[in-house]
């Protein structure tokens, strides 16, 4: 099991950090387009680059979800990329209140470091099957 939930979790991190980045570049490219507004970076806030962490996660997990990769994977994945999420804020507005101002070079850091999180997370919680049972009585 071990084996098979490194493969998901790394296959995950590369998959929401390459699409992230995409996603970061889309509405540009687009021209514009309302529809790529809604799963892209528009402008350098935050909560843009919520969504760059977000979206592809979200399609990973379908795509897991599909394949048959069901135990325990949406109340683990669930908890990981609110963790993850609430990184990219914390992180951000941490680091530029101390250094002042920001650089691209943090904002990439902390987007791949809250994808980190986001799959660490899960593989551990779905590893030490933390949230099976949760609501039963």
């Amino acid at each position: 099991m071990r084996r098979r939930l490194f493969f998901w979790e790394l296959a995950g991190f590369l998959f929401t950090g390459a699409l992230g980045v995409l996603l970061h570049f889309l509405y540009e490219w687009s021209g514009g387009n309302t529809l790529a507004a809604a799963f892209s970076a528009v402008n350098e806030s935050t909560w843009e680059h919520m969504k760059l962490l977000f979206f592809p996660v979200l399609l990973f997990t379908a795509a897991q979800f599909c394949m048959g990769e069901r135990d325990g994977l949406l109340a683990a994945r669930a908890v990981s990329v609110t963790a993850g999420l609430a990184l990219i804020p914390t992180l951000y507005y941490t680091y530029t209140g101390i250094w002042g101002d920001h650089t691209l070079w943090a904002d990439a850091a902390i987007f791949y470091l809250s994808a980190a999180v986001t799959f660490w997370l899960d593989s551990l919680l779905r590893r030490q099957r933390r949230l099976w049972g949760m609501g039963r009585q």
